[in-house]
This record gives structure tokens, sequence and C-alpha cells, in this order.
């Protein structure tokens, strides 16, 4: 159930998938297990100095969920254990004034299925990794409205895929998505001298069958500079 306030101001949608079984028109099952910490574990650290410091936080969190459905080919029996990390790390120039940013979330999913004709594995490790740099130059002495501020982000959706049945791997995958931007915007007594901007975004996928797939757009400006299907992953 959706909280009306919530459903109000975000587009909330969901999947349900159903398989039937081929010969019975009734099963059953039960949740055997559900264990996840009340609080993810914390961390946090601070280096600071006169002409700056670096600033980290870390979080993680374990979940592990089990249950079975009695079918017309046995039992099958189904767990997934799920880990959660978060990590930050802010460094600060004053002297510079430089600021780098390094920020990932991570999620690694093992599902283990086990039935009378065997046990299967997939696993999926996905991390979301950004990264920010920026300069700020204040105003020098004798001009007004003056400062230089150039700026890059690159972010990142990364996920690797295997799937093991009964010990051996018969299936693996993974994809790379990655947009980096920069720009620049600099004024000079209330003069703009220089404002642009450009980025790009690199799109990666293979997997064990030969199947490849690497697209790479380049822009600048607002306006497509390079658009490249490549063969190689």
């Amino acid at each position: 159930e959706v909280p009306a306030a919530l459903a109000a101001v975000q587009e909330i949608g969901s999947d349900l998938l159903l398989y039937r079984d081929p010969v019975l028109t009734q099963t059953s099952g039960a949740l055997v297990s559900r264990s996840i910490g009340p609080d993810a574990g914390e961390t946090y650290g601070e280096n600071t100095g006169s002409n700056g410091g670096v600033f980290t936080t870390g979080a993680s969190r374990h979940l592990v969920v089990s249950g079975f459905v009695d079918t017309s080919a046995g039992r099958i029996t189904t767990t997934v254990g799920q880990s959660f990390g978060f990590s930050n790390k802010q460094e600060l120039d004053l002297t510079n004034f430089l600021e780098n940013l390094t920020h990932t979330d991570t999620i690694d999913t093992a599902t283990t299925t086990s039935s009378p004709s065997g046990t299967t594995v997939r696993r999926v490790s996905e991390s979301y990794p950004i990264r920010m740099r920026s300069l700020f130059q204040v105003p020098q002495h004798g001009q007004k409205d003056f400062f230089r501020l150039p700026a890059g982000v690159e972010q990142s959706l990364q996920r690797s895929t295997t799937v093991s049945v009964n010990g051996a791997q018969t299936f693996s995958s993974w994809l790379d998505d990655t947009v980096n931007a920069s720009a620049l915007l600099s004024r000079t007594n209330g003069v703009t001298t220089a404002s642009g901007g450009r980025d790009s975004e690199d799109y990666v996928a293979s997997d064990s069958t030969g199947y490849c797939y690497h697209h790479k757009l380049v822009a600048a400006q607002g306006w497509i500079t390079s658009d490249q299907l490549l063969r190689s992953c």
C-alpha cells in the first residue's frame, strides 16, 4: 500500500511475475526466514586542517530472505541474500579552492534456487560510482565580478551477472554505462569571457554468448558531435 501523499508527488510502478504449475491447480508454500538488521552499520571520518580537510562517510546493510513452494515437480526453495554498501569521500582544498568528491553505492544480490533437478545460483553485483571535481577562484585584487569555475562530473552504472547450475557457471554478462560531463564559466569585470560545456556517454554491454553492444556519444554546447557504434567491448 502506497501512502496517498507519496503517490501524489511521485509516479510509482510495479511488476508481478507469476508462474503457473503445469499440473496442479493449487500450490502452497511459506516464508521460512527473514533476517535484516534494524540499523545500517555506519562509519565516519574527518581529517581537517587550516587549509582544508577530508571527510568520509560509509554505511552497509545485509538481508537474507528464504522460502519455498511445493509444486508438481517437488519442493522449490529460494533464498535471496543482499548486501548494500555506501561510501562517500569529500576533499576540500581551501588554499586553491579545489573540491573533489567520490561516491559509490553498491548492491550485491545472490539468489539460490534449489529443486529436485538441482541448484541454480544467480549473482548480480551493481555499483553506481560518482566522481566530481570543481575549482572556484575568488575575485582578484582590483577586479569586480571576477571568477573562473571549471567543473566536471562522471557517473556510471556497472553491473556484473553470473549464473551457475550445480556448481558450474553457465552464463555471465557485463554492463557499463558511463556519463562524463565538464563545463567552464568565467567572468571578468562583469563580462562573461568563457562559457561552455561538453559531455559524453559510453555504453558497453557484453555476455558469455558472444553478444556485444558498444555505443558512444559525444556532445558539446548542446549538439551531438560524435555518434559511434563500436565493434569491440
